[in-house]
């Protein structure tokens, strides 16, 4: 469901924000996973094959915008205070976070100046290329 909102353009920041004011174990575990994934948005269909490289750019793109949001949510003071306050009532949740920690911080994705800004440019471009 996460990557069908991020595919439909959903800003990953105010998704991952809901996600964490929710606090509910399975947010947590759902964003843990999607951390410690390779991808967060992975896949696309194509009605034409002539586009697949722009596609994929595209999906990159949109990858790169999730994953930007999702490392900007999970700080190591986010994790660390979660882990102190689930360690005794939800260890099966505080080990996911001991675990992920360094892996999220690792290959979590963090924009350069003026990426995001070429980045938005290109969603853009494909979705008005796909709506004509």
């Amino acid at each position: 469901m996460i990557e069908a909102l991020i595919a439909l353009r959903i800003e990953p920041s105010g998704l991952f924000a809901w996600l964490l004011r929710q606090d509910g174990e399975a947010a947590w575990h759902t964003m843990l996973d999607l951390a410690q994934g390779k991808h967060v948005r992975s896949y696309y269909v194509l009605d034409d094959s002539a586009d697949e490289a722009a596609y994929a750019e595209a999906v990159a793109a949109l990858d790169r915008r999730a994953k930007d949001s999702l490392a900007a949510h999970l700080s190591n003071e986010v994790l660390t205070e979660k882990w102190i306050g689930c360690a005794e009532t939800h260890p099966a949740l505080a080990d996911q976070i001991s675990a992920a920690e360094y892996p999220i911080q690792m290959w979590l994705f963090r924009y350069e100046a003026g990426q995001r800004e070429r980045d938005e440019a290109l969603i853009r471009r494909i979705v008005s290329r796909r709506s004509a």
